[in-house]
C-alpha cells in the first residue's frame, strides 16, 4: 500500500500513473514528493542568468491521496491541511487559507527542453539604435521590409566582426539572432548589392528621409575617397594625378556639423579629371536643392590629405570654397617651417590652447603661390603627447626587433651587398656606423640620432581656407574615425573572394551598408558622450559618460557573449545578459533592452 497524503517518516515508493485512479491524461505530468505530499506537476527547464545554471520550474496540477488523483481545487474542497477529510464545505465568508508553500509563484506552461542556441552579440543593441535613429523605418519605406532587414543584418555583421566582407555574411548569419535569417547564395548577394545602382529614386527617397530627420541646419561635406577606396576593390579613376597605386573610388559624405550624423553619400562619376570639377561635384547635392530641404546648408568641406597641394589649395581659395584639410608634414616643406616657428613657444605656453588631449594654436598665413599671387589661409598646429608616446614606442619596438635579428644572422652576411643585408637596412640610421657583428652581436644604438628623429613626433597640422578655431578644425577632421571604422575593409580574412561580389555594379550596395553602419556607430558615440542619471536606494546618482571608460568598439564587444536559448515549446530565454551589459544598455538610453526577446528576430 502507498502512504500518500500524510507526513511520511520513511521514504516510500511513488506509484506508477496507471496505479492512480483518475490520473490526468497528460504525457508531461509526473509525480514528485513535495512538503510531505505526493504532487502531480509539469516541469519546465530554464536558464538562470544569476546562477549561470539550468533551473527547474514546476506547474502544480494536483495531489495523489490514497491512490487517487485530486486537482488543486478538488483537493482543497475534500481535505484539510493535515489531509483529514473535510466535514463541511468551507464558508465563503472565511478568509482564504494561506498559500501552500509548495505552490509555485509563476505558472509556467510546459517543459522547456533547449532546442538550439542563437548568438545575439550586440545585435539587440544595434537594432535598438537603428530603430531609435529612424533607420528601420526609412530603409523599409525606401527599399521594402525584406531588403531593409538584409541591409541592417549586414551592417550588424560589419560592426560586430569588423570584417566588411559580403562573402562571409552567409556563414556568419548561421545561428545568429537577426532580422534577416534566410540563407542566401553568392549569386543572390551579388544581385542584391547590384540593384541599388538601378534604384536612384529609392536612394533619393532614403536620403531625403535622413535629411528630414536631422534637426541641425549646418552640414559638413566629408571626402571619404581614401577610406572608401580600401573598401571597393574596383572603381573610378583618381582625380590626383600624382597618386600612385590602385584606382580610387570617389565617395563624398554629407554629415551634420554638430553631431557628425551621416545624411547621405555620393559616388562621384569617373570622368573627374581636375580639381575644379571635383569642387563643383562635392559642393553640389540635388537633395539640398529640393523645395523641402528645410534651409539646410553646407558650412564647409573636410578634404582628404591625398588632395593636399598648394595648387589645389589655391583653387579652393579662388573658388571661395570653405575647406579644412590635414596637411602633409614632410622635411623641408613650408608646413614644417610653420610648425618649427610655432614650436619656439613650448606647447602649453603662450598662444597654445587645450583641445581634447592635445595642445593647439592657429597661425594665419599670407602664402605666395606658384602664380606669384598671395593668398590667405590658416594653419592649425597641434601637439599630442599621447601620439608622441605611441610613435616613440613603435620606433623602439622596430629597433629591438632589428637588434634581435643580428645574433642569428650568418657571420659572412657582411660580404653580401644586397637589400637583405642588415647593414643596408634603413634602421641602421639609428645605430652607430660599423658597429655590430652578424651572428654575434647587435649594433650600438645612436641615441642622438633617435632623439633627433623623435623630436618632431606628436606634431601635426591642419589647413583651412576660412578662419576657424584649431579646436573646431580638429573636431571636424576627427569625424574620420567612425567613418573609417564603418567604411574600411580588411580583405585578408577572406580566403576566397567571389569576383562578382566586387563588381563595380555592387559599389552602391557596399556603400549603403557602410552608411547604415556609420549611422549606428555615430549614434552610439554621441550617446556615449552623455552623463546618465539613475536612482539607487532612493538616491539620485549621476554616472560619468561611457566615453570616459570605453570606445564604441569596446561597447559593442562587451555584448559578444549574449545569446538566446530557444526551447521546443517556443519559449526564448536570454543567456549571459549579465549586470555589466544591463548597465551599458541603461547608460546608452535603453533600460528595457532585455525585458523581452525581440519580436523582429
Amino acid at each position: 500500500m502507498y502512504f500518500t497524503g500524510c507526513n511520511m517518516t520513511a521514504r516510500t515508493k511513488l506509484p506508477r500513473p496507471e496505479e492512480v485512479q483518475d490520473y490526468p491524461d497528460n504525457k508531461k505530468a509526473v509525480m514528485v514528493r513535495a512538503g510531505g505530499k505526493i504532487r502531480v506537476v509539469e516541469k519546465m527547464i530554464s536558464w538562470d542568468e544569476e546562477k549561470q545554471s539550468r533551473v527547474e520550474k514546476r506547474t502544480y496540477l494536483g495531489y495523489v491521496v490514497d491512490g487517487r488523483y485530486y486537482s488543486n481545487a478538488s483537493y482543497k474542497k475534500a481535505f484539510k491541511n493535515n489531509v483529514s477529510a473535510r466535514t463541511k464545505e468551507p464558508s465563503a465568508s472565511r478568509s482564504k487559507p494561506a498559500k501552500d508553500p509548495d505552490e509555485p509563484q509563476d505558472n509556467f506552461a510546459a517543459d522547456c527542453y533547449i532546442e538550439r542556441l542563437l548568438h545575439a552579440d550586440a545585435v539587440p543593441l544595434l537594432h535598438a539604435v537603428a530603430k531609435d535613429t529612424g533607420l528601420v523605418e526609412d530603409l523599409k519605406n525606401a527599399f521594402g521590409r525584406t531588403h531593409a532587414n538584409l541591409l541592417l543584418s549586414m551592417a550588424f555583421q560589419w560592426l560586430i566582426t569588423k570584417n566588411h566582407s559580403a562573402p562571409l555574411f552567409s556563414s556568419w548569419q548561421t545561428n545568429m539572432l537577426l532580422p534577416f535569417s534566410k540563407e542566401i547564395s553568392d549569386r543572390y548577394m551579388a544581385d542584391f548589392l547590384s540593384m541599388f545602382a538601378e534604384m536612384p529614386a529609392a536612394m533619393e527617397s532614403f536620403f531625403l528621409a535622413r535629411l528630414h530627420r536631422l534637426k541641425e541646419k549646418e552640414l559638413l561635406v566629408f571626402d571619404a575617397t581614401k577610406i572608401a577606396s580600401g573598401h571597393v576593390y574596383r572603381g573610378n579613376i583618381s582625380y590626383w594625378p600624382e597618386e600612385d597605386g590602385p584606382a580610387k573610388k570617389n565617395v563624398i559624405l554629407l554629415l551634420s556639423h554638430a553631431t557628425h550624423m551621416p545624411v547621405l553619400f555620393k559616388i562621384l562619376p569617373d570622368w573627374i579629371h581636375n580639381i575644379c570639377t571635383y569642387q563643383d561635384q562635392i559642393f553640389s547635392f540635388d537633395e539640398l536643392s529640393s523645395e523641402d530641404k528645410q534651409d539646410k546648408q553646407i558650412s564647409y568641406a573636410i578634404i582628404d590629405i591625398a588632395s593636399f597641394s598648394l595648387d589645389n589649395i589655391a583653387s579652393f581659395i579662388d573658388q571661395k570654397r570653405r575647406i579644412v584639410m590635414p596637411a602633409r608634414y614632410t622635411a623641408g616643406s613650408w608646413i614644417e617651417e610653420i610648425i618649427d616657428n610655432a614650436r619656439l613657444t613650448p606647447a602649453g605656453g603662450a598662444g597654445w590652447e587645450k583641445a581634447k588631449d592635445c595642445w593647439c594654436k592657429t597661425v594665419p598665413v599670407q602664402k605666395t603661390f606658384a602664380d606669384g599671387k598671395k593668398r590667405k589661409l590658416w594653419v592649425h598646429v597641434y601637439y599630442s603627447e599621447k601620439q608622441k608616446e605611441l610613435m616613440v614606442s613603435q620606433l623602439l619596438l622596430q629597433l629591438r626587433l632589428f637588434e634581435d635579428m643580428w645574433p642569428y644572422a650568418s657571420p659572412d652576411e657582411d660580404e653580401i651587398m644586397d637589400d637583405n643585408n642588415l647593414r643596408n637596412n634603413s634602421l641602421m640610421a639609428y645605430f652607430v656606423r660599423d658597429s655590430g657583428i652578424p651572428g654575434k652581436e647587435a649594433p650600438v644604438r645612436d641615441e642622438e640620432a633617435i632623439t633627433r628623429e623623435t623630436s618632431d613626433y606628436g606634431f601635426f597640422a591642419i589647413v583651412s581656407t576660412m578662419e576657424c578655431s584649431a579646436a573646431d578644425a580638429l573636431e571636424s577632421v576627427d569625424a574620420r574615425g567612425p567613418i573609417a571604422q564603418a567604411f574600411e575593409s580588411d580583405i585578408e580574412h577572406v580566403p576566397e573572394i567571389t569576383a562578382m561580389l566586387f563588381d563595380p555594379d555592387t559599389d552602391y550596395g557596399h556603400m549603403l551598408i557602410a552608411f547604415v553602419a556609420l549611422t549606428m556607430l555615430t549614434h552610439i558615440k554621441n550617446k556615449m558622450q552623455l552623463e546618465t542619471v539613475v536612482r539607487k536606494d532612493g538616491k539620485t546618482e549621476t554616472l560619468p559618460p561611457l566615453s570616459d571608460e570605453y570606445s564604441a568598439s569596446d561597447v559593442i564587444s562587451l555584448f559578444s557573449c549574449l545569446s538566446v536559448l530557444v526551447c521546443q515549446n517556443g519559449t526564448r530565454l536570454w543567456q549571459h545578459a549579465d549586470q555589466k551589459i544591463h548597465e551599458i544598455a541603461l547608460r546608452l538610453g535603453y533600460p528595457d533592452l532585455f525585458k523581452k526577446i525581440p519580436t523582429w528576430a
